[in-house]
């Protein structure tokens, strides 16, 4: 996070305790001083990573730190990810993204042939500030490859600071949906909207979820099994 010199640390819930003993990601510099969310998965030897993609910080890499080795490395960014003129932020919707990482899922439907699979949503490629994209990313963290999906329903609503999650009932094989959220103008609205992963398509805007019971940006966001029920949340 911003103006931690890229600490890492780990939360434990069944001692309720904090540790920070992790490598720092100033090991590579510049740091990505706003990731804002990453990409959990494995990598081509099995081992856990998480995947940060570039902020208003113009870096040409990916910074991903091993969890199972506990130190950091950096990768090419994808060539699926296009470019803006130089002078300008370079990637498309990285400032304010959000992802949704598939692995380890408890609800995921037997159709998804590859669990090992992150969603990153909207985001800026303009300025620091809200969203300026509705784009919908598919990023494979084992082979650093990956395909743009498309743009969600509306043209209207450009998003960054939001939510995303995977809903299982959205289709055949469930969905990745996206909620509130600011624009560059600093609007704040309260709108959902999914992707059927199963039809390759996007949903109406509030059609599935329903709109948020009021705008919310910068918000959590996760999934719990309550009794068995998959809930999603935010926070």
């Amino acid at each position: 996070g911003y103006g931690s010199d890229g600490a890492v640390q780990r939360y434990d819930p069944q001692t309720n305790t904090w540790d920070a003993t992790f490598q720092s990601e100033a090991v590579i510099t510049p740091l990505i001083e706003y990731p804002v969310d990453g990409c959990y998965g494995l990598n081509d030897q099995g081992e856990e990573i998480v995947v940060l993609f570039p902020d208003t910080l113009l870096t040409d890499t990916l910074h991903v730190y091993n969890i199972s080795t506990d130190q950091w490395s950096t990768r090419p960014i994808p060539s699926f990810f296009p470019t803006q003129p130089p002078g300008t932020y370079d990637y498309i919707g990285f400032w304010g993204l959000d992802v949704v990482s598939l692995i380890n899922n408890p609800a995921l439907k037997p159709g998804i042939t590859n669990p090992n699979m992150c969603y990153l949503s909207g985001g800026n490629h303009e300025k620091p500030g809200g969203g300026t994209t509705r784009n919908l990313w598919r990023y494979d963290p084992e082979t650093n490859s990956g395909q743009y999906v498309g743009d969600f329903d509306d043209a209207g609503i450009v998003f960054g600071f939001h939510a995303s999650w995977y809903v299982p009932w959205i289709g055949d094989d469930g969905g990745i949906c996206v909620a509130g959220g600011a624009d560059h103008n600093h609007y704040i609205h309260s709108a959902t909207q999914c992707y059927d992963i199963g039809d390759n398509s996007f949903n109406g805007v509030n059609a599935d979820l329903g709109s948020l019971p009021e705008p919310w940006w910068g918000m959590a966001d996760g999934w719990l099994m309550n009794y068995g029920e998959y809930q999603i949340w935010l926070a």
